[in-house]
């Protein structure tokens, strides 16, 4: 019978696979660290599952976090803008009116305005710092 056609139904041929099964038990023979090289590998395998698992979960809360931080940072971008321009706005006014009422020239008195706006930037930095300690 060929191999082919002892396959062809379950019943007729599994006595015969058994029995071939069975002659061959004496020629196949395991190595003594067949065992431990297979536990190894399963760890191995189990150790890289893992690192990828914790690998994709902090590539996906770092996407989370950018897309969530994203609005919060174009925010943050207009506030800041927004208080420089008011800022530089507020400090040439000062030297405007610096120049006429003390008869200065617009460069000092831009100098001395920027003088004074430092000032009050300081002093509501330390202001601010206490108040955190």
């Amino acid at each position: 019978m060929s191999d082919s056609r002892m396959f062809e139904t379950p019943e007729s041929g599994r006595a015969e696979v058994e029995a071939m099964l069975f002659a061959a038990r004496n020629y196949v023979q395991t190595s003594d660290d067949l065992r431990p090289r297979v536990l190894e590998a399963a760890h191995e395998h189990c150790d890289d599952r893992r690192a990828e698992q914790k690998l994709g979960s902090f590539a996906v809360a770092v996407m989370v976090m950018l897309i969530l931080a994203s609005p919060l940072i174009n925010y943050v971008a207009t506030l800041q803008g927004s208080a420089l321009a008011h800022s530089a706005a507020q400090v040439q006014q000062r030297a405007a009116e610096m120049a006429i009422q003390q008869g200065v020239g617009s460069h000092w008195a831009l100098a001395e305005a920027f003088s004074q706006w430092r000032v009050v930037q300081a002093s509501r930095l330390t202001q601010s710092s206490h108040r955190g300690k």
